[in-house]
This record gives structure tokens, sequence and C-alpha cells, in this order.
């Protein structure tokens, strides 16, 4: 029997699998692990990061004061600052990761733009488009504002709603307390109170229009 003697280099395995070169396959293998690791973080980053302005919705009809409201995520890390923008204004700036504020708006079509940052200077942005509409609210017809009357005091108003919502309730309030309540979106009747204590003394009277989603 012959012996033969074979040497085999110390970065290399033979026994029981197919010759594989270790230090390329270790360095391939970490690199493709690192490339990995990097994409996960970025994507982590950039998904999360956002602002959300759920009030208005794009494309809504409003009346004004617009109600805005919005909420900032700044991807792991504080949020900073958020800054709500119409026709490439400013108009309302915050610290915090929400807003829920009004804006008075001019009647038309206006473009709205949310930016959130968070503490290392990165930007979330949402955009939409809102229409503001002059004839959306409460028109009192009767009593007129300041006026002297006695009681019972006759009370005549309608009210109109933004595109796709309408009026379903009317309330008059007679010193902060609710008075009268119809379900209807205009008002026409007479509330007797009582005398106001001294004649230098008024009583206040507010209409409020409460609407809903359309159905």
């Amino acid at each position: 029997m012959q012996k033969v003697s074979v040497r085999l280099p110390s970065d290399r395995f033979s026994v029981g699998f197919p010759t594989l070169n270790q230090p390329f396959a270790a360095r391939q293998f970490l690199g493709v692990l690192l490339r990995a690791a990097i994409l996960a973080i970025l994507a982590t980053t950039v998904s999360a990061q956002s602002v959300t302005v759920s009030k208005p919705s794009n494309g809504a009809t409003v009346g004004s004061p617009v109600h805005v409201v919005a909420t900032a995520n700044g991807g792991g890390r504080p949020v900073s600052a958020i800054w709500i923008y119409v026709d490439y204004q400013p108009l309302y700036k915050t610290t915090n990761a929400s807003v829920d504020t009004y804006l008075s708006l001019s009647p038309g079509a206006h473009h709205v733009v949310a930016n959130a940052w968070n503490n290392i200077g990165q930007v979330a942005t949402q955009a939409l488009n809102i229409s503001v509409t002059s004839n959306v609210g409460v028109t009192i017809k009767a009593p007129s504002p300041g006026a002297n009357v006695g009681s019972p005091v006759q009370f005549v108003a309608s009210a109109s709603a933004p595109t796709g919502r309408r009026i379903d309730a009317m309330r008059i309030y007679v010193d902060s307390k609710n008075a009268y309540t119809v379900y209807a979106s205009s008002i026409n009747t007479s509330i007797r109170w009582a005398l106001a204590p001294t004649p230098l003394t008024c009583r206040l009277g507010t209409i409020l229009a409460q609407s809903t989603s359309r159905p």
C-alpha cells in the first residue's frame, strides 16, 4: 500500500463539505448582513415619520373658520414643530406633536400644507386642497344683535352645512342654558324668560346649529 500525504491550506475545509474559502465567505456574509441592517434602519425611519391631517379632508367644502386637526410622528425621535401653511403662507405654528385649531380663511379654493419636523431636522409633509364657502353657518333674522326686546322673544334663524353634511338640530341658549331645541335647519319660535334683575342687566341669547355627516 502506498501512502499519500496531502497538505491543505489552513483557510480551507474539506471534511464532508464542498471546498469553501473561509475568509471570503465570512466577508461576503457580513457584507450582506450589514446592507440588510442599513436598509431596515432606513426603511423604518422613512416609513415611521409622518404627519396626518384628519380635518379637513382633501377636496372638502367647509365654512370659515376652518377646523384643522393634525398629528405627527417623528420616526422614533421627538417632534419639534408643526407648521400649517395656507396658500404657501405659514398661518399656524406649534412645538407640540398635534394641532387642533381654527383658521379664518376667505371664501374660495385654498391649498393647505402641514409640515412636521423632528429634532434632527427631518420633515414630513401632507398637502390637501379645500374650498371655503361663505354660506355655511347660522343666519339670525330676529332678534337683531343688541336689540332691546320684551318677553316673549321671537327667534327666527336658519342654518346651512358644508357639502357632504346636513343640519340635524338647532338650539337656542339663554345665559348658557339650553332653552329650545328643534331637529331641523331653521327656527321660528317665541321664548319666554324672566325679566333681568335690574334695568342695566341684559340676558345673553345664543343660537347653535349642529351638523352631522350625511348618511
